[in-house]
């Protein structure tokens, strides 16, 4: 998007303190940028710590969904 970087950095310049340096960028291609990201964030140790399976996160939200259910006695 056209301008996107420079009507985000005025943005941010105007919340911020002005002590603060505000530097914003763009990736030069969009159309992969979250690839990129997850691939980057994926490679991180702690994200491995911290990251859910899938099966982990459908056991919970089933365990939720009774919870929830239970108490607003929805059957």
């Amino acid at each position: 998007m056209r301008g996107l970087e420079d009507k985000m950095k005025e943005d941010i310049i105007n919340k911020c303190n002005k002590i603060v340096k505000v530097n914003v960028s763009t990736v030069k291609e969009p159309q992969i940028s979250c690839w990129v990201g997850g691939n980057i964030i994926s490679s991180i140790d702690i994200f491995k710590k911290i990251s859910v399976s899938k099966t982990e996160w459908e056991e919970q939200f089933r365990l939720a969904e009774a919870a929830y259910k239970e108490k607003n006695n929805d059957n």
